[in-house]
């Protein structure tokens, strides 16, 4: 039985208000496209440029959700009826080559490492991924379809 997996990356993020002076961006954000599932894990993962102006070490804040509304809180594929779910995991990197933490459904993360030197990491390169990962044995325990998410991942200064 296959699937068809599709994940709508949507980034969210927080210019600061002058008071504060912090600004941050993020670029080179994708959608992910799972394709046909046949076997095994499906892991998707987009290297991301998250620039951040707040000083040190270049700390922000995510908070990543999604669209899904069978499960409240908590992330999930879902058919497009909204009547069959497939759970998923989502980890945070603050490197583009790490796979990161596990991150908590609305709990906002702090992070450190981001571009403080280009807007569009032109300069000092990317600096964080997203992964995805869907476990096998849920896929297998789901009748076959197309399966989707709308992940909300929003940066704001820290």
């Amino acid at each position: 039985m296959s699937n068809f997996l599709y994940i709508l990356i949507l980034a969210l993020f927080i210019y600061g208000a002058p008071a504060n002076a912090q600004n941050v961006r993020v670029t080179n954000m994708n959608a992910l496209n799972g394709g046909t599932w046949v076997s095994g894990n499906v892991v998707l993962n987009d290297v991301i440029c998250v620039y951040a102006d707040t000083g040190k070490k270049t700390p922000y804040l995510v908070t990543i959700t999604d669209d899904s509304t069978i499960t409240p809180n908590a992330f999930h594929l879902e058919n497009q009826t909204r009547t069959l779910q497939i759970p998923y995991t989502v980890n945070w990197g603050n490197t583009p080559t790490k796979k990161g933490a596990k991150v908590t459904y609305g709990v906002a993360e702090g992070i450190t490492g981001g571009n403080d030197s280009s807007q569009t990491c032109a300069v000092g390169g990317f600096t964080s991924n997203i992964t995805i990962t869907i476990d096998r044995r849920d896929l297998e325990a789901a009748p076959g379809g197309t399966y989707r998410a709308e992940v909300r991942v929003f940066i704001e200064p820290n």
